[in-house]
């Protein structure tokens, strides 16, 4: 029973090491796509505060982005089972730090997208002439790519973590 449910949390783990690697991606993509609006609703700010009509549209979303979740169900059901207690502590110790992350990674990826679905519905009426328009666009990037930069740092830490209790 208890080779059973190493093996299982075992290729878990590194499917869930295929996920993160593509959310890290994910995660990079949209911190470029973020800086390069901030980059042209700063420029569209210059132009209005010295009196110029701003040209252009703002960057439009290329395609939705998907953020994928980590699967925790080998780890469920060792708990269910009482089966952890039998793994060696050793490794249960590894693999309980990786489980953490993931819950972790989850628990932030679902914040993240409540945020960023809030912060665009907000902003879903937009006169790009308007300064303080501008400016509360800018904003609501600001948070946005301060939350994936963060995002991006808990993906970072949970890859890190299951590559080594995948490895262990």
């Amino acid at each position: 029973m208890v080779d059973f449910a190493s093996a299982n949390l075992t290729t878990e783990l590194r499917d869930n090491f295929e996920t993160l690697s593509k959310a890290h991606h994910t995660f990079e993509r949209l911190q470029q796509k973020l800086a390069d609006e901030v980059a042209w609703y700063e420029a569209t700010w210059d132009s209005i505060q010295a009196g110029e009509r701003p040209s252009g549209q703002p960057p439009l979303e290329v395609s939705p982005i998907k953020y994928p979740i980590a699967r925790t169900t080998a780890w469920e059901m060792a708990k269910l089972s009482n089966t952890l207690p039998l793994i060696p502590s050793k490794r249960l110790l590894s693999l309980s730090a990786a489980y953490r992350s993931l819950a972790l990674y989850n628990d932030r990826r679902e914040i993240f997208i409540q945020l960023n679905i809030q912060s665009n519905s907000i902003d879903a009426r937009f006169d790009v002439s308007n300064c303080s328009a501008v400016e509360r666009r800018m904003e609501i990037l600001l948070i946005q790519q301060a939350s994936a930069k963060y995002q991006l740092s808990v993906s970072e830490g949970a890859i890190l973590c299951v590559k080594a209790a995948v490895d262990a």
